[in-house]
């Protein structure tokens, strides 16, 4: 009667009722249920999840009708409730999804039971579970919910349960040996062994070794040996017993012994495991010592005993390591390879996906440092070594129900990798030959056919790819190369695959695409390719490639990237809220999977979520307090992101203001006239990994921006590096400026006036010296680097399609250029040089040059007018000067273009009025006119208008031109002037101190390092600041006092919370909502009261019905020896190989 109730819950074609919905705990075998239950199911689960705005929103529907159905199960579930939550609807979309593959099914059932083997599942609770989720379903979907679709959820949610209570009876215990004893193994401080201890077991070993004579040839055992499948495991001291294979020597020569105990020195680097070389090599190599070291003895075994126990292998890498040493199985690279993935093959052990995925990436990495092919891997030698290392590391808790589950999960691993054990290298081969065959027009009509194939399978996933042909030619061609790289080289492509894996996190990929994805890829390039072997490698490849995207998008498919990529502020504050004090940085700052991680508010600004970017910067920069500490992720920010300025001011400036803000905390108490104020800006002025100056304020100063600049924490740091070290370094740097300006004058303006005295004409002759040794060299030195780097790192720009040096583009560096210019022409027209001939020299008047010195003399102006002008860059000491000078530049704009119209004007009316006839001689020619309506503009003409009242044609353009220049255009421009004056005035303090911090940033690019640290060892950033008296609180900032006026303070920034202290746990929900937080939160409310009501009504009027439950054997029988788990890759389907 049983087997006819297991075999119609497995069959339910013609059976009525509920018997179908029969939980079974006795089996755990495959479902089979009819197309048209699959296709129901499938759909109401669909309906379903888009009946809710998200996925969490179902979630956490299917949980509050859980709990209100069976307040009891709350007790099952444990952690925060969006995301467990979330972890139901992954789960349970994840076994529709295979609904219509019962093996594929029965691999997802299983790993879903190994995870709740911690759960007190039960069959009423089962049944309690199963009822809530049908009346859910009836409840949200309606006539929808078909009388079909209900009897295939019954079905599945009793098969689903009774599996998850047989696989917790079968496994629970085993896997909980393996999970305490694997732990134990790798503890350092591992409390079942003593350093004593464990230094008597590593003697017996060798002493073992010695007395059964058991010594391998180093030959033999350096090379994977084919016949060494002989080899089983004897005894509890972790030797090797070898067979007599062909290639297998077992030799007394102890001269061997000592050169196998050689190699296990070079391994395991402890010295007192080569104390067991035979006596003769141990008298030689104590004669070598004593010649390099003569110690007396105690010394050197005291020195030796010390070494031994700091080498003791603690460990179970190492206690293994040390294992294949003694074994003589060291050189076995793929014994490397399998120990570096073993852990992630413990720890997996439980999901067949993830450990056949771990399996078959470890079978391609033997393939490839296995130089003779796969004939001489023996895996039966990793157990030995394995076994043996456990044993050594737990000597007092080892019995036969770890030796029992360990062999279990050995022969699980061992079999998924002889299943592919010698096919990657001819898969390799066979995809190489494949590509090289195929034209490029084969390649273009298979990714045309794959796109085709996939919209056709999926039709969701076309609005996922939205991007132009050529861009999703590229994806389907990546992908495509990827298969053969895999196989290539897999130790790369595993970091490379599970980085694309996070990025398809932030995409809001769904997971079940993967496996169509690569169904229809596979069935594309069939239409192209005949060769067996060439597609079974393809789709091998691809198909592990696509589980690993999987299993990446799947455990970095946080609550919080769904918030991300949903751009909801409220999802998003919900989901931070269920993150451990302790870690809610962490959950909004990095999501890792494997060696790859990625940051979700990195994210969130790179996608454009910068709503939920705020956000996350609020949360971020939100202090928190409990009774023993402060919380305040400031320095986690800074840290996991050192450039975020940076990166802000690219891409998201209108977050500044809310990041600076959220450095600052402001008392709300006055005490004395003035308020308490801490900025906490240790990560705007010192860079955390190396102490350097942080690249904060020069990116503040790339951006620009005015009101930036102005905001009072920059302008804290800008004024502190100023007047601390910026200051001081900026005026020696200029001094020589000054001094060289100081010479010019005095030998250009005010020493000529003596020139008929001898010693003034040597003082100016010196002067002129120092000019061109002090500027001209040195401003010729720095702009031939400048240039030099300028061409070089090609930083240019084209004027007239010819390349100048970008810096130029500044004002000052150009005027710098210039005054470079001059000076080069100076000193070339220098009358002192010419002059040199001269009886009474030093002169710089004389005959041979004459007329060179008007020359001169214009290029002295020049250079003179120049130095003066670049002496405004000194203005920056005073802001409110320097504020003035920028005003005027800003507005100098406004002229030139008021001087561009006027000489289109003087041009025109000059032309205009030379061709015409007329008696005045003062505008005869262009230049004449020019030079008078200049005049005329300008109010300094000296002839009167009557004398143009002869001819009336020009006095009539004289008057059109007075009106157009001296009306219009004067007028024009004090209106512009005017209004570009209120506009700058608005910000005219922000340019200044934009200015002053860009002469900071220059200065401080070429400070020393030793005095960099020694300022910033006087700010006291290490030390902690008071919030009031009394109360301190976080270190890295700085404490300033205001007056009360600057700034209102109605709230104490800090949130605090009483309660427990404890890190791990979740702070309290925040009461303080504003209006719209409090509107919102009771249309909620609102919703789900009507919710439960029409629940309950639809429920009333259903009538009862039966919980459908009956166990065919609540106490199964426990299975006994090696029995594994089965499934699509499992261990029993795989038993046949």
């Amino acid at each position: 009667m049983e087997d006819d109730v297991s075999v119609s819950s497995r069959s339910p074609a013609g059976v009525d009722g509920d018997d179908q919905w029969e939980i079974h705990v006795d089996t755990c075998e495959e479902l089979k249920l009819a197309a048209d239950i699959v296709k129901d199911v499938t759909e109401t689960w669909s309906a379903f999840v888009q009946t809710f705005d998200t996925e969490q929103a179902a979630g956490e529907a299917a949980f509050s009708a859980i709990f209100d159905a069976a307040p009891s199960l709350q007790s099952l579930f444990h952690g925060p409730r969006a995301v467990q939550a979330q972890k139901f609807v992954l789960s349970l979309g994840n076994i529709i999804s295979h609904l219509d593959n019962p093996a594929a099914l029965k691999v997802e059932v299983e790993t879903l039971g190994f995870a709740h083997l911690s759960v007190d599942i039960t069959i009423p609770r089962i049944a309690l579970f199963r009822d809530a989720i049908l009346d859910l379903f009836e409840v949200e979907l309606g006539d929808a919910f078909t009388p079909t679709a209900r009897d295939g959820w019954g079905q599945l949610l009793s098969y689903v349960g009774g599996s998850q209570i047989w696989i917790r009876t079968h496994f629970s215990a085993r896997l909980k040996v393996l999970q305490e004893s694997w732990k134990a193994a790798n503890n350092r401080e591992n409390p079942q062994v003593s350093d004593a201890e464990r230094q008597k077991m590593l003697k017996q070993t060798k002493k073992d070794h010695k007395k059964n004579e058991i010594e391998i040839d180093p030959e033999v055992a350096s090379t994977d040996s084919p016949d060494s499948s002989e080899s089983s495991f004897s005894g509890n001291t972790g030797h090797t017993v070898l067979g007599t294979g062909n290639s297998t020597k077992v030799i007394s020569d102890r001269r061997r012994c000592g050169n196998c105990l050689g190699t296990l020195l070079n391994c395991c680097k402890c010295c007192s495991f080569g104390k067991e070389a035979n006596q003769k090599e141990k008298q030689d190599d104590g004669m070598r010592k004593e010649k390099r070291d003569p110690k007396p003895k105690d010394t050197q075994k005291s020195g030796k005993s010390q070494l031994q126990a700091a080498d003791v292998p603690r460990t179970f890498t190492e206690m293994f390591q040390w294992n294949c040493a003694v074994m003589g199985l060291s050189g076995r690279r793929w014994m490397q390879e399998i120990l570096s993935s073993f852990t992630s093959m413990v720890e997996h052990i439980a999901d067949m996906r993830r450990l056949q995925q771990e399996c078959n990436i470890v079978s391609i990495r033997i393939a490839k440092v296995t130089a003779a092919g796969v004939n001489w891997v023996n895996l039966s030698e990793f157990k030995s070594c394995m076994l043996a290392a456990l044993r050594s590391l737990l000597p007092t808790v080892w019995d036969t129900t770890h030796e029992v589950a360990w062999n279990w999960l050995w022969d699980n691993i061992e079999t998924i990798l002889k299943s592919t054990m010698g096919k990657p290298l001819a898969w390799e081969q066979s995809l190489v030959g494949m590509f090289a065959a195929l034209s490029d027009e084969q390649l273009f009509n298979y990714r045309v056919q794959l796109y085709e194939r996939f919209f056709a399978a999926v039709p969701a996933g076309q609005d996922y790819f939205k991007q132009s042909n050529t861009r999703l030619h590229f994806i389907a061609e990546s992908a495509t190369n990827m298969s053969l790289k895999l196989l290539q080289d897999p130790w790369r492509m595993v970091d490379d695959v599970s980085a694309l894996g996070l990025r398809h996190v932030g995409y809001g990929i769904p997971t079940e695409m993967f496996g169509p994805f690569t169904e229809a890829a596979v069935d594309a390039l069939r239409g192209h390719v005949d060769e067996t072997l060439a597609l079974e490698a393809f789709n091998w490849s691809l198909s592990i490639i696509s589980q690993m995207l999987v299993h990446t998008v799947t455990e970095g498919s946080t609550i919080v990237m769904k918030a991300i990529n949903n751009n909801s502020v409220s999802q998003l504050v919900k989901a931070v809220s269920c993150a451990p004090r302790g870690e809610r940085s962490n959950w909004v700052l990095i999501v890792k999977v494997g060696t790859q991680d990625i940051s979700p508010f990195r994210w969130a600004i790179e996608s454009g979520s910068l709503s939920a970017a705020k956000a996350i910067i609020e949360d971020l920069l939100a202090i928190r307090a409990d009774r023993q500490r402060y919380y305040y992720g400031v320095d986690d920010l800074f840290q996991r992101h050192p450039d975020i300025i940076k990166i802000l001011c690219s891409e998201a400036p209108m977050l500044l203001p809310t990041l600076l803000e959220g450095l600052i905390w402001r008392s709300r108490i006055v005490t004395q006239g003035a308020r308490r104020v801490n900025y906490y800006v240790k990560n705007l002025v010192v860079s955390g990994s190396d102490g350097a100056f942080a690249g904060a304020l020069p990116a503040l100063v790339a951006l620009g921006d005015p009101k930036i600049i102005s905001h009072v924490a920059v302008d804290l740091v800008a004024n502190l590096l100023w007047s601390g070290i910026v200051m001081h370094e900026f005026i020696t740097s200029k001094l020589w400026f000054i001094a060289s300006l100081v010479i010019l004058m005095v030998s250009q303006t005010l020493l000529p006036e003596y020139r008929e005295s001898f010693e003034v004409r040597v003082v100016t002759f010196v002067c002129r010296v120092l000019t061109y040794v002090l500027t001209l060299l040195r401003l010729l030195v720095q702009h031939s680097r400048d240039i030099f780097l300028a061409y070089y790192r090609k930083q240019t720009v084209r004027i007239f399609k010819v390349p100048f040096p970008k810096y130029l583009t500044k004002t000052y560096d150009l005027a710098s250029f210039l005054l470079l210019i001059c000076l080069i022409l100076m000193w070339a027209n220098e009358p002192f040089i010419w002059c040199y001939d001269a009886h009474d020299w030093p002169t710089e008047y004389c005959l041979t040059f004459e007329d060179g010195g008007f020359i001169y003399s214009v290029f002295a102006m020049c250079a003179v007018g120049l130095h003066w002008g670049l002496m405004a860059d000194l203005a920056v000491f005073s802001t409110g000067l320097s504020a003035f000078v920028l005003v005027c530049v800003h507005v100098g704009s406004e002229i030139g273009r008021f001087m561009f119209a006027l000489m289109f004007l003087l041009t025109a009316f000059a032309s205009s009025i030379t061709v015409l006839e007329h008696h005045y001689e003062d505008m005869k020619t262009v230049g004449d006119s020019l030079i008078a309506l200049t005049g005329i503009t300008l109010r300094l003409y000296e002839d009167d208008y009557r004398d143009l009242q002869n001819d009336a044609l020009l006095l009539t353009a004289v008057f059109c031109f007075v009106t157009a220049s001296a009306i219009l255009l004067l007028n024009l421009l004090i209106a512009q002037l005017n209004c570009s004056y209120v506009y700058i005035y608005q910000n005219m303090l922000g340019y200044a101190k934009l200015k002053r911090s860009s002469v900071t940033v220059q200065t401080l690019a070429f400070l020393k390092m030793e005095r960099w640290s020694r300022f910033v060892a006087t700010l006291g950033l290490d030390v902690p600041l008071e919030f009031n008296e009394g109360d301190v609180g976080m270190a890295g900032g700085i404490c300033v006092f205001e007056p009360p006026s600057q700034s209102i303070v109605a709230t104490d920034r800090i949130l605090r919370f009483g309660g427990s202290c404890s890190p791990d746990l979740e702070w309290p929900a925040d009461t303080t909502k504003t209006g719209m937080d409090a509107d919102e939160e009771q249309l909620e409310a609102l919703e789900q009261l009507l919710n439960s009501t029409l629940h309950q009504l639809r429920k009333s009027k259903r009538g009862e019905h039966g919980s459908g439950f009956n166990a065919s054997s609540q106490t199964p029988e426990s299975g006994k020896g090696y029995s594994g788990y089965s499934g699509v890759s499992g261990v029993s389907a795989l038993s046949s190989d």
